[in-house]
């Protein structure tokens, strides 16, 4: 009889090791407590430092396939001395556009079966349509990118998208700088590929329409795999769950280790911007007259008669300013502020999203006119920007000085510095909301179907992981897991939506 191999396995707390201990444990990876990040900001002479999951998530060694720049050549010092570290995912747009070309010619059907064949047909055709894979740049060359097609935006179709070897032809890489870029090489590239594109666009019709004629389905269903064999890994995993039992709980260590690495400095700073004397506030009766006036929009209403503005720490009757006509006005804006995700199993489930901030929810705050105005003049002054390229943080830091009943004084170089940093968090804002939008949607038809429609929770679970999650297949036990998650994410969300 062959004697049990034993094996013993120390897990740390990723949260609190010390940094010699994770980078000998994880030589793969990369983080804020690696001796290349700490040689790196030395040489930049900061402590401050901005470094997202796509980042950590890759080794020391690695080289962006476009600018064939390494990580001491990529990292650069802001203008207000933050280190940035940043990678980000690029992908074929391509494949949004025929997603809703398929959409748009095959409405799901009410038989599962016949649901299940109609994704997994759909999920093989649009691999075909995409030109490249999603491959990981440095920030750089993807922002490189989207400043070519913006401006080229006249020309180039907005589902378009170069691929990697193609911004190679076009950008002119400097060591810890932005790239400069060759609009007219880029406009050349798009001509030569525009007949590549639009065919790829009318493929995707032809395929759209085959799908549609019950063409490229295939027989199976989530609940019958296969049966491919467990590989090493897969068993010892197994076993180490088991053994353990609640000592370790699974699929949550990636969660750790993500809010170990990164790091956020260049958020932006707490520190309140300087307050000045000002101009003289209105009267009473005057503020009495247009705060009734403004009682017609919920987000003065909703302030309360203390409120002060969550940016500059203004008053109600502090943020009221006389136009040159002489007239008073006054407003206050509902605006999201978004918080990242913290819990372990969430950041588990929610991998896909890794290589940038992943936020996990929001709450409504009230902010003036003039805090909300630098996000208008950010988006005007650079067109690529959007309300989600700052954070509050950022606003403080770039109000130069305060005063009531009187415009900020704004530092708008700092201002699009900081918006064209925060490329990652714009991502992970439009994750969230479709993140959000697919978790409640989720729950409202499991909710349908199984009060409504009386189906059982089992066939409930298992139709929407078929239409949602492609592994649910190859891996049925853990796609019943995500879609209960994601079940219970929508009815959180739900609950934020109407309080009780």
């Amino acid at each position: 009889m062959t004697l049990p191999v034993r094996l013993s396995l120390d897990i740390p707390d990723l949260a609190t090791a010390p940094d010699e201990l994770i980078q000998s444990l994880l030589r793969a990876r990369d983080g804020r407590w690696s001796h290349q990040t700490k040689a790196m900001l030395l040489k930049a002479g900061t402590d401050r430092l901005t470094l997202n999951d796509a980042w950590a998530s890759t080794p020391m060694s690695w080289v962006c396939p476009c600018c064939q720049r390494d990580k001491p050549s990529i990292a650069r010092l802001t203008p207000s001395g933050v280190l940035l570290c940043q990678l980000d995912y690029h992908h074929d747009h391509l494949n949004d556009r025929a997603k809703a070309i398929f959409r748009a010619d095959n409405p799901f059907p009410e038989a599962r079966e016949s649901r299940e064949q109609l994704i997994r047909a759909i999920d093989s055709c649009r691999q075909l349509i995409e030109r490249f894979t999603t491959s990981l740049l440095c920030n750089d060359c993807n922002t490189a990118e989207g400043a070519a097609k913006l401006a080229l935006r006249d020309e180039v179709d907005p589902d378009f998208s170069f691929s990697p070897k193609e911004i190679a032809l076009f950008i002119k890489p400097r060591l810890n700088q932005p790239h400069d870029i060759d609009v007219e090489q880029a406009r050349e590239i798009w001509r030569t590929l525009k007949p590549v594109f639009e065919d790829l666009v009318a493929f995707a019709a032809t395929l759209s329409k085959r799908v549609a004629d019950g063409r490229h389905r295939k027989e199976g269903r989530p609940g019958s795999p296969y049966g491919r064999p467990l590989s090493d890994p897969e068993i010892v995993h197994q076993l180490l769950v088991a053994q353990a039992g609640d000592h370790y709980r699974p699929y949550q260590l990636a969660g750790h280790l993500d809010a170990r690495s990164r790091s956020a400095a260049g958020a932006g700073s707490s520190m309140r911007p300087k307050r000045r004397s000002g101009s003289a506030a209105p009267p009473a009766e005057t503020f009495a007259a247009l705060d009734a006036q403004q009682q017609t929009f919920a987000p003065w209403r909703a302030a309360p008669a203390d409120w002060r503005c969550e940016v500059c720490d203004r008053s109600k009757i502090e943020i009221c300013r006389k136009s040159n006509a002489g007239r008073w006005s006054a407003q206050i804006h509902d605006v999201p502020e978004f918080e990242l995700e913290t819990d372990p199993v969430n950041l588990g489930y929610r991998l896909e999203e890794r290589g940038r901030p992943i936020i996990g929810g929001h709450r409504s705050a009230l902010i003036c006119h003039d805090c909300r105005n630098i996000l208008a003049e950010a988006k005007r002054r650079s067109p690529g920007l959007t309300d989600a390229s700052l954070t509050f943080e950022d606003l403080r830091a770039v109000i130069l000085a305060v005063e009531p009943n009187g415009r900020h004084e704004v530092d708008f170089a700092a201002v699009l510095e900081r918006g064209q940093a925060n490329t990652d968090r714009v991502t992970a804002v439009s994750d969230y909301w479709l993140h959000r939008s697919l978790a409640s949607g989720i729950f409202h038809q499991a909710t349908r179907l199984h009060k409504r429609l009386g189906w059982s929770v089992e066939d409930v679970e298992w139709t929407l992981a078929a239409e949602t999650l492609p592994s649910a297949e190859e891996d049925p036990d853990r796609a019943l897991a995500h879609i209960r998650w994601l079940i219970d994410q929508g009815a959180a969300f739900a609950k934020q939506d109407r309080p009780d």
